[in-house]
C-alpha cells in the first residue's frame, strides 16, 4: 500500500469512527488533567500573569457567547442564596453611599439612571468607586452612559489620566 492510499484510508476510517475516536480522546485528556493538575493550573497561572489582557478578553469573548446561559445561572445563584445575594446588594448600596458627597445633587443623579435605563445604556463611573489605585466619587462629574458591554470591557481597571 502506498502512502498516498494509506493516507486515504485513514481518513476514511476516521471519519467512520469519529465518535469512538472523540470519547478515547475525552477519556484520555480527563485522565492527563486528573494526573497533571498541578502542573497545569501553575502554567495556566503563568499564562495569565503575563498576559492579562488577553486573559481579560478571552473571559469577555466566552461571556458574550454564553451571555443568557450565564445570565440564568447568576439568576439561580442569587435565588438559592438569598442571603449572600441580599449582602453583597447592601455592601454596594453601602459603597455608593460612602462614595456620595454631600455636594451632590442625589436627585439629578437618579433622574440620569432612569434616562440611562430608558435609552437601553448603563451608567458608568468614569473614575471607577472600588479600585486598587483609586476610588471615585458618586457624583454627577463622574457619570457617564455607555453600553453594558463597553461597560464590561472597561470594568474598573481603566480611567481616562490613569497612573
Amino acid at each position: 500500500m502506498t502512502t498516498a492510499h494509506r493516507k486515504e484510508y485513514m481518513r476514511k476510517w476516521r471519519a467512520a469512527h469519529a465518535e469512538q475516536l472523540r470519547a478515547q480522546s475525552l477519556i484520555r485528556n480527563a485522565a492527563y488533567r486528573k494526573r497533571h493538575k498541578e502542573k497545569l493550573y501553575e502554567r495556566r497561572k503563568a499564562w495569565v500573569t503575563a498576559n492579562p489582557k488577553k486573559d481579560k478578553q478571552s473571559k469577555l469573548d466566552y461571556y458574550h457567547r454564553h451571555k443568557s446561559e450565564m445570565d440564568a445561572k447568576a439568576a439561580a445563584y442569587a435565588k438559592k442564596n438569598k442571603e449572600k445575594y441580599r449582602k453583597h446588594c447592601i455592601a454596594r448600596r453601602n459603597l455608593m453611599e460612602i462614595a456620595t458627597p454631600k455636594w451632590a445633587d442625589t436627585v439629578k443623579i437618579k433622574r440620569y439612571y432612569h434616562q440611562a435605563k430608558a435609552w437601553g445604556l448603563s451608567v458608568d463611573h468614569i473614575v471607577p468607586l472600588k479600585s486598587k489605585l483609586v476610588c471615585g466619587l458618586h457624583c454627577m462629574n463622574n457619570l457617564q452612559m455607555i453600553t453594558q458591554s463597553e461597560n464590561s470591557k472597561k470594568s474598573n481597571t481603566y480611567w481616562p489620566d490613569m497612573p
